[in-house]
């Protein structure tokens, strides 16, 4: 019946809440800390507004120690290292976005929060970043504001599974069940949904 049906829908979002909090960390992850992790991303390259080559290089040099640095796991050498590429590049969203997940990584949310506002100021439509914020401000439990960085995302593409999934974990983290119910019965009926998202 419908009861069961929503119980049963409920307990499939109860570690939903366990698994956003770790999207802050592993998004980037996703793009693979293996042996390609040591190039430029294109992002970082868009991003770039350095005229003179000697700079671009040491900017470029500066960003790949700090991701060989956030590999072995030295986060907070890797943020010194970030604030270096950022004198050479101030505007750089992507750079910016690093900042926050590293901040993220060594506990200090309100400095990932602001450093991934920095970068939505400068991208504001960028998915990457707005995930990024959405995720660090439940961390906060700060659940308006994760709940409209997931609502601006939808906007752009409403069948974003991840953004509907996590939005079904802020409203059970609310205990709004209803709305959970909803969002959860959404993702179950996107195209090429599997379980694999829970």
């Amino acid at each position: 019946n419908k009861a069961v049906t929503s119980m049963r829908i409920l307990s499939l979002f109860a570690g939903c809440v366990t698994v956003q909090k770790e999207t802050v960390s592993s998004f980037d992850e996703k793009k693979g800390r293996d042996s390609s992790a040591f190039s430029i991303p294109i992002s970082f390259e868009k991003d770039k507004k350095i005229d003179s080559l000697t700079n671009r290089i040491e900017a470029d040099y500066l960003f790949l120690k700090s991701e060989f640095e956030a590999n072995a796991g030295n986060n907070e050498e890797s943020i010194e290292l970030l604030k270096d590429v950022l004198v050479y590049d101030p505007e750089a969203p992507t750079i910016m976005q690093r900042m926050a997940v590293e901040y993220y990584k060594v506990g200090k949310i309100t400095e990932a929060i602001y450093w991934a506002e920095r970068a939505i100021a400068k991208e504001p439509n960028r998915r990457d970043i707005n995930l990024l914020a959405a995720g660090l401000y439940t961390t906060k439990k700060n659940y308006t504001k994760a709940e409209y960085y997931y609502k601006k995302i939808l906007k752009q593409n409403e069948e974003d599974s991840e953004a509907i999934l996590y939005l079904g974990a802020i409203y059970t983290e609310q205990k709004n069940y209803t709305k959970a119910v909803q969002f959860f019965q959404k993702l179950t009926a996107l195209p090429g949904y599997s379980s694999k998202h829970l």
